[in-house]
């Protein structure tokens, strides 16, 4: 089957992902992602992460392909990028089951462009508040997961709803809480964990549910 890559633009990064402002995307950038040696790139780092956490399906096929670009990229003579952000979100697909796969693009305080793996799914955290998130996800899993686990993994990860307004929060970032849904693996168990965002003065808080043992 052809795969299909569908060019599209969002985001200012400082803001989650639901709060960002659609922008056009470039024609420099629509040539550079549709490079072979970045698709290869891409492609590479979904299945990685695919495999990762399905490891009894090791063949998954990439079925759409979306461009989000968060900061707008500027571009050298020779139409390699030389700032911006955006995110390459893959559909992928395979033994019935599916899921939609991020890469982030960025560029570090060295000025090289990075490509980062986040996590599978529409969270709508961005890269650091993803990273903070984890912690919270596992914590959720804590009446579950045997004693001692610690093979523990996000395996995707859901937007629900958005929640109240926050009056005070930083300057650039969306004033409306949020929740989503994380699929955790914790040693053979499998929980479903809610999340909390809530953007404040300072960043962002977040908790999440800890489930309970089964009765």
């Amino acid at each position: 089957m052809r795969r299909q890559l569908i060019l599209c633009a969002v985001l200012a990064l400082a803001a989650p992902i639901a709060t960002a402002q659609l922008t056009p995307m470039s024609p420099e950038l629509k040539a550079f992602v549709m490079r072979p040696d970045q698709q290869k790139a891409v492609l590479a780092a979904m299945f990685s992460y695919w495999r990762s956490i399905m490891p009894d399906c090791p063949s998954p096929q990439l079925k759409q392909m979306n461009v989000l670009v968060e900061t707008a990229p500027s571009f050298d003579a020779s139409g390699n990028p030389a700032s911006g952000k955006w995110r390459m979100v893959g559909s992928v697909e395979g033994c019935g089951e599916a899921k939609t796969m991020n890469v982030l693009y960025g560029f570090g305080a060295d000025g090289n462009m990075m490509m980062v793996q986040m996590l599978p799914g529409t969270s709508h955290a961005e890269l650091q508040l993803e990273k903070d998130a984890i912690f919270y996800a596992r914590l959720g899993m804590t009446n579950l997961a045997p004693k001692d686990c610690k093979a523990i993994q996000i395996v995707d990860t859901k937007f629900l709803q958005y929640d109240e307004t926050v009056p005070a929060t930083m300057p650039g970032r969306g004033n409306r809480a949020w929740t989503e849904e994380w699929t955790v693996h914790a040693c053979g168990v499998t929980g479903l964990v809610p999340m909390h965002f809530i953007p404040d003065a300072t960043g962002t808080t977040i908790h999440s549910e800890v489930l309970k043992m089964p009765k």
